[in-house]
């Protein structure tokens, strides 16, 4: 039987050699950045269009997305291509696609929370004649999922889906509490801290102080720190299967209820968070 002997000997690189840089790295770099800001461009446009409602025009959605029409046109015939996007049939305008419905089946378990926390709000709110809300944090905003309120609660402003930050927020604050406390600094690190009125926290330092308060007390308040006129009392939840971090909170106006008013509400609060807690517990493992 023979031997195959293989030897294989690379050669020293010698100062002399000159490695040569891949030369098209330039261009796919210039493409990915391309690529980046399309996709940032198509993505204002979903925002938009779903903000108006009901649809927008080219003109109008250029004008809203800041860009030249060929630039819009071009962006909106790709996203209908794709189903994310469609023209109305009665007034020519462009709206979201049937490619939104998929997206809205997947994300089906917001509405089973709805409609668990429903009855639990409306209960909370016939006891204290007040707006009761539930939030979902959603960095770095509180977003409303669900509002209800007694015949005889004042009006407050806001609606479902609307968004605040998480800072300047009763229910934002509750949620942040309710975080690992190493999350919790990463993310009030991460925060822009906007002034919203003259009492609203604006320092990381600050913020972590009355969070750390807010855990140890288990609620959170806010004294007209996102709207002048407005205060609130809110709870977080108890992490569940689901996976969102929720949050009850109770909004008043400030001519109607004083800062220190507000801990009358702690008991019936405290006690539809722990309800709505073991109802969605219940209904994840039905589910799942």
């Amino acid at each position: 039987m023979s031997m195959i002997s293989i030897s294989c000997k690379s050669e020293p690189l010698s100062f002399g050699t000159t490695i040569m840089p891949n030369d098209d790295f330039p261009q796919r770099r210039a493409d990915a950045v391309l690529e980046v800001g399309s996709l940032a461009r198509g993505l204002r446009i979903l925002v938009e269009i779903s903000s108006a409602r009901g649809g927008l025009s080219l003109a109008e959605l250029a004008r809203a997305c800041e860009i030249p029409k060929p630039t819009a046109h071009r962006l909106a015939k790709v996203l209908m291509q794709r189903g994310f996007l469609r023209v109305d049939e009665i007034t020519a305008d462009y709206v979201l696609g049937f490619r939104f419905f998929d997206f809205g089946l997947s994300m089906g378990f917001i509405e089973d929370i709805r409609s668990v926390a429903r009855p639990v709000l409306l209960d909370l709110s016939e006891k204290v004649h007040h707006l009761c809300s539930l939030a979902l944090m959603d960095v770095p905003d509180v977003l409303t999922l669900l509002r209800a309120s007694s015949t005889s609660a004042p009006k407050v402003g806001g609606a479902v889906g609307g968004r605040m930050p998480l800072h300047s927020t009763g229910a934002g604050k509750a949620m942040l509490a309710k975080l690992p406390e190493d999350r919790r600094t990463e993310l009030i690190n991460s925060l822009t801290l906007t002034r919203r009125t003259y009492k609203t926290i604006v320092t990381q330092r600050e913020l972590k102080r009355e969070i750390s308060q807010v855990e140890a007390d288990g609620f959170g308040l806010a004294d007209e720190e996102n709207d002048v006129g407005i205060r609130s009392i809110a709870a977080a939840l108890q992490p569940t299967s689901h996976g969102c971090t929720l949050a009850i909170a109770i909004t008043v106006p400030s001519f109607a209820v004083s800062k220190s008013e507000l801990h009358t509400f702690e008991k019936p609060l405290l006690s539809a968070a722990a309800t709505l807690t073991s109802l969605l517990e219940l209904e994840s493992k039905r589910m799942f």
